[in-house]
């Protein structure tokens, strides 16, 4: 998680060029590969580490691109050390991807104010049935600045 004092900046032209670079230089190893086992281009053998180091540095850079967007927060919340787990998912829609913990993990549970209303309800029905004793709160963005007002 990496905690930042103002929102991040992000770029969706470097990302896509990222992607599109990565995607390249995975094909250039494929037809690189293809040319050498059937075409027997062995002379070609020498640009496969580099296709492989370039193809990294876009993937290092849309992982950055990912973190900002997925794992930052405001400062004011680093006293949680929280942990994210990004899952990637073959999943189209937005139902939520359910994980059990055991009852000593959960310790709080704060909800997003633009959370869909049936989750919200299905989330606290299901706190209220398993885990009474642990409060619920809602997280709200403040007006004017970059800090959550958790209510």
């Amino acid at each position: 998680m990496a905690y930042i004092d103002a929102p991040p900046t992000l770029d969706s032209f470097v990302y896509a060029i990222a992607r599109d670079q990565d995607w390249y230089h995975q094909m250039a190893i494929e037809e690189t590969e293809t040319r050498i086992q059937h075409l027997r281009k062995t002379d070609e053998m020498s640009w496969i580490p580099i296709y492989e180091q370039a193809g990294a540095v876009a993937l290092r850079q849309m992982q950055e691109i990912w973190r900002l967007v997925f794992a930052a927060k405001p400062t004011e919340w680093k006293y949680e050390g929280e942990r994210r787990l990004l899952v990637q998912s073959p999943q189209s829609d937005t139902a939520p991807i359910l994980r059990p913990y055991p009852r000593e993990a959960i310790k709080e549970v704060i909800l997003g104010e633009r959370m869909v209303d049936h989750y919200r309800v299905q989330i606290l029905a299901l706190m209220k049935k398993r885990y009474p004793e642990v409060p619920v709160r809602t997280a709200r963005r403040a007006k004017g600045v970059y800090t959550l007002v958790i209510d």
